[in-house]
């Protein structure tokens, strides 16, 4: 490299680190490499236009510097989110790679609603279209996604499920869109599931709209 080159590298080192101080209270705009556009993918439940509103602290800010713990505590402040992934699209993008939590069903408790997340997890109700294509969970939420996963890894169509019903002595009935219903048995449920799984699609079992499984070994059809 000629001496020419390590002045015009030099000269370029210096611009950057003159024209931004990595200091996020400061409102100074860098002309080098400053942040234009925010772009937010691999979102579903959270609006782009949200997140791009909180995150409008960038837009001017040197891209080689950009706050990512400030970017942090804005979007931990969105519920839906999980974890979030920055990445820098040079000359002027600051790209926003989302994870949303996994919602398996609206729990009511009393005049309030809950998302339930995949771990359990309960979330503050919003108005959103994806609330129409999730199970109602009445009683408690006890263990409720572990049960949830269980008749998922069944292979039991969760899409098929209106409602979810917990008793307190520790038993679930499940009601289908269709009306039917499964009341289950406190202990080894998983047989009574995998015997309804069975029976559901036979013609002889079509007009029977409860399948009680409450009695160890036996099925009472209604």
């Amino acid at each position: 490299m000629n001496r020419f080159s390590k002045i015009i590298i030099l000269s370029i080192l210096f611009l950057i680190f003159t024209t931004y101080l990595p200091n996020t209270n400061t409102n100074s705009k860098s002309i080098f490499f400053p942040v234009k556009k925010i772009l937010i993918e691999n979102n579903n439940i959270v609006e782009s236009s949200k997140i791009s509103k909180d995150l409008q602290f960038l837009i001017g800010k040197n891209l080689l510097f950009i706050d990512k713990e400030k970017i942090k505590t804005k979007i931990d402040k969105v519920d839906f989110i999980s974890t979030f992934y920055v990445k820098k699209v040079y000359p002027d993008t600051v790209k926003i790679i989302i994870n949303e939590k996994i919602i398996i069903g609206i729990f009511l408790d009393g005049v309030e609603k809950f998302f339930i997340t995949k771990n359990g997890k309960l979330i503050k109700f919003h108005n959103l279209n994806l609330a129409n294509e999730l199970p109602l969970v009445y009683g408690k939420k006890n263990n409720f996604h572990i049960f949830y996963q269980k008749i998922k890894n069944l292979g039991l169509n969760i899409e098929e499920i209106k409602s979810f019903f917990f008793f307190e002595i520790g038993r679930w009935d499940i009601v289908f869109k269709n009306n039917k219903v499964i009341k289950l048995p406190v202990k080894n449920y998983e047989e009574s599931l995998k015997n309804f799984m069975s029976l559901k699609e036979e013609k002889s079992f079509e007009k029977y709209k409860i399948f009680d499984y409450r009695i160890r070994d036996q099925l009472i059809l209604k």
